[in-house]
C-alpha cells in the first residue's frame, strides 16, 4: 500500500507531493496536462502589498520573509532556473497615499517590504505616476510552466507521475483506505484547481470560480521593474511583456474576448503611455473561493480523502505556506488554520 495519491500537477499538487517526499512518504500523482489550466496561465507574480489600498497581502509577514529562499531551494534539486526576483513599483493615485506610506516606511512591519519610496515621479517618460510610487523588496515572479515541467521530470524519474485522466467512478473509498486500479492508498488528496467544482465529494464548497486572461505584448521599450496597479506590465525580455489580468466571475468559458483586451488597455493607460501590439491572448480559470481563503483539509465522514485547493491568483506564494502547513496536519496531526480548514463550512453540506 502507497501512502498518497495526489489528482492534479499545478503549483499545489506540485508543492504537496513535495513535501510529502521530504517526510519519506510514497506518492503516486494523476494528472491530465491541459494548456489552458490556470497555474500554467497565471502570471505567477508574488506581490507583499497588493489591492486597491495597497495593504501588505494576508499572511505576508508568514509567507514572504522564506519564499524567495524555498523556490531558491527547489530551483537546485529540480535543475532548473524559474525563479526571478525583480522589483514590482507601485505607483500612487494621490497625494493622501504618498503621506500614508511616508508613515509606514519607518515602521519596522512595512519597512522590510519597500525597496524606495519615490516622492517625485519617475524620470520615465512612459510611466504615468505624478504622485511617487512604491519600488517593493521580496517581490518578483516565478516561470511556472518552467517550475510544473521540471517537476513533472522529476516526479517522471520516479516512477510516480501518470499522466492519463482520472476517473473518479473507479476510486474505491474503504474503511481505513482507498484504491483506485488495484492500487492501494492511505488517503488520496485531490488538486484538481476548478475542476475541484465538480468533485462529488467536495461539490459542496462555495467556490467563485474567476476567468482570467492575459496578454504578452511587444512594446518598443526596456524596463526592468514589475509596474503594477490595478494591472501589472511584467518584463520578460526586450521589447516583451506580459499584461494582466482580468476577473470575471461570470463568463467562465475558455474563449478570449475583445472585452479583455479594451479592459487592460483602459488600466494600463492610467499608468503607462505607451502603446503596445498584441503577440498571444491566453485564458484560464482560477479556482477562487466565496472567502478568498484556500480550501484545505480532509473531508468529515470519509478521512481518506482531502483537498487543497483554491489557492486563487496567489498559489505562487500561498502554496509553500499551506503545503507545509496541510503535511503536519496530515502527518502529524497539527492543526490547519481555521482561515483555510473547510471545516469552516460543513455546515453546508
Amino acid at each position: 500500500m502507497k501512502d498518497f495519491l495526489i489528482i492534479g500537477q499545478g503549483i499545489a499538487g506540485s508543492l504537496l507531493a513535495h513535501e510529502l517526499l521530504k517526510r519519506n512518504q510514497s506518492v503516486d500523482i494523476i494528472n491530465n496536462t491541459q494548456s489552458n489550466s490556470s497555474s500554467r496561465i497565471a502570471a505567477g507574480l508574488y506581490n507583499p502589498i497588493t489591492g486597491r489600498k495597497m495593504v501588505k497581502t494576508w499572511n505576508c509577514d508568514k509567507i514572504f520573509v522564506g519564499l524567495e529562499n524555498y523556490y531558491r531551494d527547489l530551483e537546485s534539486k529540480l535543475n532548473a532556473e524559474f525563479l526571478h526576483p525583480i522589483g514590482i513599483y507601485r505607483p500612487f493615485f494621490s497625494a493622501e497615499e504618498q503621506n500614508d506610506w511616508q508613515g509606514k516606511i519607518s515602521d519596522p512591519a512595512y519597512s522590510y517590504l519597500v525597496k524606495e519610496l519615490k516622492q517625485n515621479p519617475s524620470k520615465d517618460p512612459m510611466v504615468n505616476d505624478p504622485y511617487g510610487g512604491l519600488l517593493l523588496n521580496h517581490s518578483g515572479y516565478l516561470d511556472i510552466p518552467v517550475m510544473l515541467d521540471s517537476f513533472k521530470k522529476y516526479f517522471q524519474d520516479r516512477g510516480m507521475y501518470h499522466e492519463k485522466v482520472f476517473n473518479i467512478q473507479g476510486l474505491k473509498v474503504l474503511e481505513d483506505h482507498c484504491s483506485y486500479e488495484d492500487q492501494q492508498y492511505r488517503r488520496v488528496i485531490f488538486c484538481e484547481g476548478s475542476a475541484a467544482r465538480d468533485n462529488p465529494f467536495f461539490d459542496w464548497l462555495p467556490y467563485k470560480l474567476v476567468k482570467g486572461e492575459i496578454l504578452d505584448v511587444e512594446i518598443d521599450y526596456n524596463r526592468d521593474t514589475i509596474l503594477n496597479r490595478g494591472v501589472f506590465l511584467l518584463p520578460l525580455k526586450t521589447n516583451l511583456f506580459r499584461l494582466g489580468a482580468t476577473y470575471n466571475n461570470h463568463d467562465l468559458t475558455f474563449d478570449a474576448t475583445r472585452q479583455a483586451v479594451d479592459f487592460l488597455k483602459e488600466k494600463l493607460n492610467l499608468i503607462f503611455n505607451g502603446q503596445f501590439e498584441i503577440i498571444s491572448h491566453r485564458v484560464g480559470i482560477r479556482p477562487a473561493t466565496k472567502d478568498r481563503r484556500p480550501f484545505i483539509g480532509v473531508h468529515p465522514k470519509y478521512s481518506q480523502v482531502g483537498i487543497f485547493n483554491g489557492l486563487g491568483a496567489k498559489g505562487v506564494s500561498l502554496a509553500v505556506l499551506y503545503s507545509e502547513q496541510f503535511v503536519e496536519n496530515l502527518l502529524d496531526d497539527q492543526a490547519l488554520e481555521p482561515e483555510v480548514n473547510i471545516s469552516r463550512f460543513f455546515s453546508l453540506i
